[in-house]
């Protein structure tokens, strides 16, 4: 049995590597992610780090934003994204019925694994 969530929308991140070696995540404005696409853009900075990379993923309307074990969301209308054990994967509409994944949706996520 698989519990619906909402997608509610997007999240935005700026990935720098730190002079220490690690990896820090920044949550950024969609406004800072689009403006990466322009012609001329500034780089996002962060004193002691070097801008790597930034990125949008979907966000949820659960306590931090993810998709948990088991659950599933409707993507606006055109697919579902969903998470069984440690795999997340898009589905298509007709693969998951009534909050259970139907044969076809099964054999996806045994593809995966």
């Amino acid at each position: 049995m698989l519990t619906k969530v909402n997608h509610i929308g997007y999240l935005y991140f700026h990935k720098f590597k730190m002079d220490d070696g690690s990896i820090k995540e920044v949550k950024a404005t969609k406004e800072d992610y689009q403006q990466l696409g322009r012609i001329n853009p500034q780089n996002p900075y962060i004193v002691g780090g070097v801008w790597l990379n930034s990125y949008e993923c979907l966000n949820f309307d659960t306590p931090d934003g993810t998709i948990g074990d088991n659950q599933y969301a409707d993507i606006e209308g055109r697919y579902k994204f969903v998470r069984v054990g440690n795999k997340v994967l898009s589905a298509k509409n007709n693969e998951i019925v009534d909050n259970e994944l139907t044969s076809d949706g099964l054999k996806r996520v045994q593809l995966w694994q």
